[in-house]
């Protein structure tokens, strides 16, 4: 079975305008306005919780030693932040089809 591909923007905008009575216009003010706040909390080091979706966190990667498969040498890898994303039970839960 092939993988789905992601639902367009203006798909996500749309329902998201169904849901609000709202424009689309307005769903994707809303939308962008929420990504701007998420990556300037994250960028400042601050957890984010968006409740019944996911929270999302920002870890520090220390230094490491990784694999060059191109050549097969060893390498170090530099340390790096990294987004890790965590679903919340209810979005499992409607995952699972238990909403």
């Amino acid at each position: 079975m092939p993988k789905p591909s992601p639902v367009p923007a203006a798909t996500l905008f749309a329902a998201i305008a169904e849901e609000l009575d709202c424009s689309r216009a307005e769903a994707k003010r809303l939308s962008d306005g929420v990504q701007s706040a998420v990556q300037k909390l994250l960028a400042d080091g601050h957890p984010v919780r968006l409740p019944g979706l996911a929270t999302f966190s920002v870890v520090d990667v220390p230094e490491r030693q990784v694999h060059n498969p191109a050549t097969g040498e060893m390498q170090t890898a530099a340390p790096t932040r990294q987004v890790r994303v965590s679903a919340t039970g209810p979005l499992k839960a409607a995952v699972k089809g238990n909403a």
